[in-house]
């Protein structure tokens, strides 16, 4: 048992040891898979880590590409509000000059042209902008003072633009016309013109106007679709006819040709006596207006009382003569003065031989001749007011009133258009109307045939029984029906049984009076099978469509009790009773039913439709009857704005007939006339502008000159002068007479008129060989020829004269009127009375009123209406006019330029002196347009522009070669000047104080003032050494740190130093310039350089040891990131039993625990800006990076290496400050808090020169240097790099780092692209302003526009929208310029950062720096000051001045018979006379008037006069007689100043001339003196008739043929100067140029007279357009053109 129990105990034991060992293999076994198991899972961990951060990479990568792209298509949004001042968005700063904009357009074009427009120029230097500006606001006032300047200044600039453009617009116009005719042989080898250019058409003071309305028209006949060579022949007026031998062409040329044949028709007359005493006509100066004239009885007395000694006889036939005239007068009074005088000539009868009884009678003369002048003494102050007023002159702004003629509104247009449309439905219904009423008049004629063969009579009985039943129904029988039978009206114009309604049997009407009827009539359509039923009245046959109107007509005649002619008026709606005139007489029966005469119609209405029924007739105007088909001739409806024919104008006037019948009286009845002559007109004008050549055209012209004809003749005419109704006939002699049955008429080739041979004056007996013109025609017959009113005698209180002619004025806003010139007979003064005033103050028989006076301005009467003003076809080409051509109409509504245009060509028919401020603007304007465009100013433009292009190329070629970013972005560094210590305390400046991420603004910190802040916080300067001014700081700003912590430990905010190696530096490269004195110096040198190379180096190496800290940093805090990302993915993976071991592997294999770098300092609860994605998603740290705003203001001072970063650091407990809600808890007393400072002055931030550890150089890294979001992790990194001298870069934005680098590249990428782009762009506006195509360089978000024009580079010129003062009108612009560098950096202050501020900035350099140093205010107020002293001084001086002239002392009155000198009205001469009389004020007894007596002359021209017109007969002022004589006598018999520049002129006097005998210079320029008080085109007038002149006279001999029988012999020459002496306005001086030309032989024109004559109107349109201007041009062509030194 022992042993079994030792057995079992060893058993025991054994099987104890065995499980021990078996318990020992387990746990060995268990701990070595418990470490395989760890050591899979770390290498799984591992795996997951690298698959983790593969997975952040590619994710990384994504958001940079993101990140990158959007903000490649994005543009800065800057976040700063501080942009531009309040007042500035609303006004900009009041220290401007404003210019209207077109004053800003001509001036910039003349000064970058100048080059080419020197050459050409009129002016003596180019005129600045403030006096361009002066000059258009001198022409805006009312006020005299500077106008003429003004207007020299743009008259100068005119014809400098219109130089510029003549050669171009010469070239075009002549080479348009093929074949032409060589007027001129050789060149020009000799003569006055060899060293002047005669090659183009010559501009001048006379021409310009001219030359630019042909400039102006041609640009604009291109714009609307005209071809230049169609344009060029408009503007000249050139048609061909086709082939020259065909029958079309010889007509055209006759119609041309016909101006100069009558000319030369009316040189060869006879009967020239007429004009040749004009020639003996003189004027003469007389020292004042007469009191009488030998109508007055008065006169004679005065005769009498002014004759010293007089015989018997001589005070005898005076005294009779003075009765005489007295008895037959109409005098107040005359009785006693009849008696006295007969008592006078009683007592010379009987004894007036002796001595003292001629003495007697004279005495009694006298007294009666003081008893009729007692009323004028009395009066005397009132006559001196009366002389002092102005004489009526001339009308201003004569044609201005045809602007609204050439106008069309839009609603015009549409109702145009819409009456367009109805008036071709109209004509094909007419033209239906008309091909059935010729089918059926066929029909009928085969009819009539056929029964004639058939030997029928009985439709001749029907007819005649037809005929008896009319006239015994008392109807008239006139009119034709389509069916030819005869159609009949009423007295009142109602239809009535006809012929046709007579072959139907009738029915009696039911429900009618006894004596109706009714009939079935079958329509004019004979494929038409219906039927109309017709009532008839019982009397008078009335007609009625339908029973209705047949009702209607019994109603109204029952209230006429019967009668029907009274019942069918009220039927027709109108007055009741006769007309007011006598019994009508019968009407007339025409082919054309349309314009048959009512009997019952006015006068004036009958008149025109006998013209119209005329016209019909006439074999010119057979096309013109009917309206045009619009299915054949579509195009004329499109091209035409109204279409019209004679059918409706006589469908018009029988409707005006109808409507005035009972009342003759109405006014509208001149309108319809009006309307007539406009409607036949546009008839005519719109076939001449739809058929450019053709028979139509020859028509349209043939028919023109007929109908002004009649219409002249038989309408507007006067009373007097007017054929009657009865013979109204145009077959018949003109003027017709009894004797015309008798005798041979002649009709003429221009108007057709019909004329007795034997009548005329001188009669002819035989019919003239070729072309004979009526005397109507050749004196070109209007109103200005017939008025009754011209050669009669006015008077009124003041002047005394003769009616000498009349002319039409179209003044603006009112209708036509009348102006008459009234002449004095003895002083030649002249007046301009309106048509009332003449008909008030006619001397004698009263003369008929003028009807129709808007017509007659419109007619031309048988002349073109020139002279006279009347006629406005010539104005303007009928392609230019919108109310003719409907493109025209288009371009009206679309294009201010071509209502411009318009406007510009109206103004230049009126002077120059006229013209408005505005007028003239617009039309320089358009000047600047087309001179652009020339071919001298393209080519200079070239040049200009291949200097630029080699400039522009040479700076961008050297931009590029510097790509670098310093290079193009702008340096704000500014080390060269630093502000005063008290200038920087006054500047205004704001401190950025970053704490935890927040941007805390000064106010709410313990920095509470700048000067706070200066004190507490260094500046950038003081902290690094480099010095900057906080007035210096420009840009936006880098980034940098460095500092050292306060050691002095006093409990206030501290602020980091930042590292003073730099001035060790600097002190040490100072001492180093010093050369060496001798070898141990240099010694010495050697190691002292030694040992700061090793300082470099060590000092390099802790830099990059720092470095390499500081990205170690950013890795560590990476991890902690990613290690918590990888936790919590792993967590939910892991069993419960193991998180704590999972998390134990994590932390210590994978998290940071480092203070500052663990998950604690940076996770962070924001999501990233850029991608939206929160810190986990990309397993990357939030970062602080600057908004737009920020970066565009950083990046500048990154680039240029500079630091606006400071950092402050604060103990907790003693500085408020306010905390961040995620900002951490500072326990400990010492702890600090680190924060981030920026200074801004002037709201520019401040900057120094970048001094740190890191040292980056590249501006991309720089700007990379982020700091966390995390508040935990800012501060430690802030603190970390403070103390290692390491930069930073912050921002009010969150965002992954790889985001916030991805922006940097795309911010950068897209800041140096635009710098670039503003470069080129700057560079490219540069070229176009030196080329004078000047572009803004900004525009700011008020809508106004930045300019630098190459004239004042260094002006700024703002351009901005104005409203009209009255609100409706569009906006304006408005121009101001900037002069001054102050006043240019006022707007630059005003902008702040607004988008045009920056490029301001760096083209006015010297305003800039105004503004940085902010002494552009201190200017303004010093030229305030110095303003209102100027002020202040100006009005004391005019206080002064106006003292001294109340105190003005005129000197003694003169007495009674005292010798003075009288100063003539228009201050041209001095008078001697006497005093002999005195008036003198009642109440302060000072002189009002002299009553003188002019030495040598009649008393009748004795005259009260102003005291200042009266002086003493001093030396000196004898001395000024004497030369104001010689002056005048010297004038007299001189070439005009204004002449002496013509080419005529050096051979004036010169021998072997065509004139023969030599002419003095007063017997050809007598015509060219002219009044004071003449108006401006009466003075070019009169020169105009001295150049022709003074050419005629220098023609040289052989040249003209003035043999016995040519056109040029000396009668004829003779009549011919008469003509141009005698010319009244430009047409009849038109007419005596153009025969000049024409008597020229081609041998004494030069080669360049070809191609001048080629690029003016020809002859018909010159006479058509006739104008002074015009003729001026000519006049300059031909004097040009001639060879003076050619003598046969």
């Amino acid at each position: 048992s022992r042993k079994r129990q030792k057995d079992e105990e060893e058993d025991k034991k054994k099987q104890n040891r065995v499980e021990k060992r078996l318990a020992q293999l387990n746990i060995q076994m268990d701990d070595k898979l418990f470490k395989e198991a760890l050591v899979a899972r770390e290498r799984n961990l591992q795996n997951f880590v690298r698959g983790m951060n593969k997975e952040y990479t590619r994710r990384r990568k994504a958001a940079e590409l993101v990140v990158g792209n959007k903000l490649e298509h994005s543009k800065f949004s800057t976040s700063d509000s501080a942009s531009s001042l309040v007042t500035f968005r609303t006004m900009l700063p009041p220290l401007s000059h404003p210019y209207d904009e077109e004053v800003v357009r001509v001036w910039d074009f003349i000064h970058s042209f100048s080059g080419a427009l020197k050459e050409s120029t009129a002016l003596p230097s180019m005129p600045s902008l403030d006096t361009l500006q002066d000059a258009v606001n001198s022409l805006k006032s009312e006020s005299e003072k500077n106008r003429t300047e003004a207007i020299q200044l743009m008259k100068g600039i005119a014809i400098t633009l219109c130089s510029v453009i003549s050669p171009s617009l010469t070239k075009t116009l002549s080479s348009s016309i093929p074949n032409v005719d060589t007027v001129g042989v050789d060149g020009v080898s000799d003569g006055p013109q060899k060293e002047a250019d005669v090659s183009c058409l010559p501009v001048n003071e006379w021409t310009w106007r001219e030359v630019a309305r042909m400039i102006i028209i041609w640009d604009v006949l291109t714009d609307i679709g005209c071809s230049k060579t169609e344009a060029s022949n408009i503007v000249k007026g050139y048609r061909s006819g086709g082939h020259p031998n065909s029958k079309e062409a010889k007509r055209w040329k006759k119609i041309e040709d016909s101006i100069i044949f009558m000319m030369y028709q009316q040189l060869n007359k006879h009967d020239s006596s007429q004009y040749r005493r004009r020639l003996v006509t003189t004027c003469m100066s007389t020292p004042s207006v007469p009191s009488a004239t030998p109508s007055d009885w008065y006169f004679y007395l005065h005769n009498i009382k002014s004759r010293s000694s007089s015989s018997l006889s001589f005070v005898k036939n005076n005294v009779e003569k003075s009765l005489s005239v007295l008895r037959n007068s109409a005098s107040e009074g005359k009785d006693g003065f009849i008696g006295d005088l007969e008592k006078c000539l009683a007592a010379l009868n009987q004894g007036g031989t002796s001595a003292s009884g001629l003495h007697k009678a004279k005495e009694m003369v006298i007294n009666v001749l003081d008893r009729a002048d007692e009323k004028q003494k009395v009066s005397a102050s009132k006559l001196v007011s009366t002389e002092q007023t102005k004489l009526s002159q001339e009308p201003e702004r004569q044609k201005m009133g045809l602007l609204k003629l050439f106008q069309v509104s839009r609603e015009q247009y549409k109702m145009s258009d819409t009456a367009k449309e109805e008036y071709m439905a109209a004509a094909l219904r007419l033209k239906e109307k008309l091909e059935m009423k010729d089918s059926i008049a066929d029909e009928d004629d085969d009819d009539k045939s056929d029964d004639e063969d058939d030997g029928n009579t009985n439709s001749e009985e029907k007819a005649n029984n037809n005929a008896s039943n009319v006239q015994e129904n008392g109807a008239s029988t006139s009119g034709l029906k389509s069916d030819g039978k005869t159609e009949s009206m009423s007295a009142n114009g109602h239809p009535t049984v006809g012929e046709r309604d007579l072959e139907i049997p009738s029915v009696a009407a039911e429900g009618f009076p006894d004596g109706w009827v009714t009939r079935r009539l079958p329509r004019n359509n004979v494929n038409d099978p219906r039927m109309d039923k017709y009532w008839y009245s019982p009397k008078l046959g009335l007609k009625f469509r339908n029973k209705d109107d047949a009702k209607r007509f019994l109603n109204k005649l029952e209230d006429a009790n019967g009668d029907e002619s009274e019942a069918i008026i009220a039927f027709h709606g109108r007055k009741r009773g006769r007309p007011p005139v006598a019994t009508p007489t019968a009407a007339v029966a025409t082919e054309y039913n349309f314009c048959t005469d009512i009997a019952c119609a006015p006068d004036l209405i009958r008149r025109c439709l006998a013209v119209v029924r005329t016209l019909c007739a006439s074999a010119s105007a057979s096309p013109f009857i009917y309206p045009v088909d619009p299915q054949i001739y579509p195009a004329y409806y499109e091209a035409v704005m109204t279409p019209s024919s004679l059918y409706d104008v006589g469908k018009f006037l029988q409707e005006a007939g109808k409507k005035f019948s009972l009342n003759h009286d109405d006014p509208e009845i001149e309108d319809a006339v009006t309307d007539t002559g406009r409607k036949i007109r546009i008839i005519i004008q719109n076939s001449i502008y739809v058929n450019s050549s053709n028979s139509v055209v020859n028509s349209a012209e043939e028919m023109s000159r007929i109908f002004e004809r009649l219409f002249f003749d038989w309408i507007l005419a006067p009373p007097s002068l007017r054929p009657t109704l009865e013979n109204l006939d145009d077959d018949s002699c003109i003027d017709a007479h009894e004797s015309d049955v008798n005798n041979m008429v002649l009709l003429c080739d221009a108007c057709e008129a019909k004329y007795n041979m034997q009548r005329l004056e001188p009669p002819i007996h035989e019919v003239p060989k070729g072309d004979w013109y009526c005397p109507r025609c050749i004196t070109g017959r209007s109103w200005t020829t017939v008025d009754p009113r011209i050669g009669r005698k006015v008077k009124n209180d003041s002047f005394h004269g003769v009616v000498q002619s009349c002319k039409f004025i179209f003044a603006e806003g009112t209708k036509p009127s009348l102006s008459y010139c009234i002449k004095e007979s003895n002083s030649g003064r002249k007046e301009y009375w309106g048509l009332s005033d003449v008909n008030k103050f006619l001397i004698g028989q009263p003369v008929d009123p003028i009807h129709c006076l808007e017509a007659l301005s419109e007619s031309p009467g048988y002349g073109f209406g020139r002279d006279s003003g009347s006629g406005v076809s010539g104005e303007l080409p009928l392609t230019f006019n919108p109310l003719i051509a409907d493109n025209a109409a288009q371009a009206a509504l679309a294009s201010s330029v071509f209502q411009s245009s318009i406007s510009a060509c109206v103004s230049l028919a009126n002077p120059p002196e006229e013209l408005l401020a505005e007028e003239w603007t617009t039309l320089l304007s358009l000047l600047v347009e087309k001179c652009a465009s020339s071919e001298s100013i393209q080519e200079y433009a070239i040049t200009i522009e291949g200097k630029e292009n080699t400039r522009q190329s040479a700076e961008m070629l050297s931009f590029w070669r510097s790509r670098g970013a310093k290079n193009i972005v702008p340096d704000v560094s500014d080390d060269d000047s630093v502000s005063s210590e008290d200038e920087t305390k006054q500047s205004p400046s704001d401190v950025i104080i970053e704490s935890d991420g927040k941007d805390v603004d000064s106010s709410a910190s313990a920095v509470k003032s700048p000067s706070e802040t200066t004190a507490a916080v260094k500046s950038p300067s003081e902290s690094t050494g480099a010095a900057k001014s906080p007035s210096e700081s420009t840009g936006a700003a880098q980034i940098s740190k460095s500092s050292s912590e306060d050691a002095s430990g006093i409990d206030k905010p501290s602020v980091v130093h930042s590292d003073e190696r730099t001035m060790e530096q600097e002190l040490s490269m100072v001492s180093s310039i010093e050369a060496p004195l001798d070898g141990e110096m240099n010694e010495a040198e050697q190691r002292k350089k030694k040992e700061q190379e090793e300082a470099d180096a060590a000092q390099k190496k802790r830099d990059q040891a720092l470095v390499l800290a500081k990205t170690r940093r950013e890795k560590k805090r990476e991890e902690a990131l990613i290690g918590f990302i990888i936790g919590n993915r792993l967590k939910s993976t892991a069993a419960s039993f193991e998180e704590e071991i999972l998390s134990t592997i994590i932390k210590n294999s994978l998290c940071n625990q480092e203070e500052g770098l663990d998950l604690q300092a940076v996770r962070c609860r924001e999501s990233c800006h850029y991608c939206g994605l929160p810190d986990m998603a990309l397993g990357a740290p939030l970062v602080r990076v600057p908004d737009d705003g920020e970066w565009k203001e950083l990046f500048p001072h990154a680039v240029h290496e500079r630091n606006t970063y400071m950092v402050a650091s604060i103990t907790s407990k003693s500085a408020e400050f306010p905390k961040s809600d995620d900002s951490m808890d500072i326990d400990s007393d010492d702890s600090k808090k680190f924060m981030t400072v920026r200074v801004r002055v002037g709201g520019e931030l401040v900057s120094s020169k970048t001094d740190t550890a890191d040292n980056n150089k590249n501006y991309d890294q720089s700007m990379q240097q982020f700091l966390p979001r995390n508040p935990i992790g800012f501060q430690s990194e802030l603190k970390f790099r403070e103390e290692s001298n390491l930069s930073f870069l912050s921002g009010s934005l969150s965002a992954h780092e790889v985001c916030a680098a991805a922006a940097q590249k795309s911010r950068k990428d897209n800041f140096l692209r635009d710098r670039k782009d503003a470069f080129k762009d700057f560079l490219m506006k540069g070229a176009a302003m030196a080329c004078g195509k000047s572009t803004p360089i900004g525009l700011d978000k008020w809508g106004r526009s930045y300019w630098v024009f190459s004239a004042e580079p260094k002006s700024l010129f703002i351009c901005e929208m104005v409203s009209s003062p009255d609100n409706v009108s569009p906006q304006a612009k408005k121009w101001h310029r900037f002069a001054k560098p102050e006043e240019i950096a006022s707007v630059i202050v005003g902008l702040g950062k607004e988008p045009p501020c920056e490029m301001l900035r760096e083209v006015y350099p010297e305003a800039m720096g105004l503004v940085k140093d902010r002494s552009w205010s201190t200017l303004l107020f010093a030229r305030r000051r110095a303003k209102g002293d100027q002020v202040v001084a100006s009005s004391s001086d005019d206080k002064k001045d106006s003292a001294d002239e109340n105190g003005q002392d005129t000197g003694p009155p003169f007495v009674e018979d005292e010798d003075v000198l009288v100063e003539s009205e228009d201050g041209s001469f001095l008078w001697e006379a006497v005093i002999i009389d005195v008036a003198k004020d009642p109440e302060t007894a000072r002189v009002t008037g002299y009553l003188v007596h002019f030495k040598n002359w009649n008393s009748r021209f004795d005259q009260w006069v102003a005291p200042d017109r009266v002086v003493e007969p001093s030396k000196n002022n004898l001395e000024v007689q004497e030369e104001v004589i010689g002056e005048y006598s010297a004038a007299c018999n001189a070439t005009p100043d204004e002449l002496k520049g013509m080419f005529a002129f050096q051979y004036f006097d010169a021998k072997k001339r065509a004139k023969g005998k030599t002419r003095t210079a007063f017997e050809v320029f007598d015509c060219v003196s002219v009044g004071k008080h003449d108006s401006h085109n009466e003075k070019l007038l009169g020169l105009l008739k001295g150049a022709l002149l003074m050419i005629e006279a220098a023609l040289p001999r052989g040249s003209v043929a003035t043999d016995e029988d040519g056109h040029w012999n000396p009668e004829s020459a003779a009549l011919w100067r008469s003509l141009v002496k005698s010319s009244l306005g430009p047409e009849s001086l038109m007419r005596c140029i153009l025969v000049l030309e024409d008597a020229i032989s081609p041998e004494w024109y030069h080669e360049q007279a070809t191609q001048l004559y080629a690029a003016i109107p020809t002859q018909f349109r010159a006479m058509t357009a006739a104008s002074l201007t015009a003729i001026a041009l000519r006049v300059s062509i031909l004097d040009r053109c001639l060879k003076y030194k050619k003598i046969a």
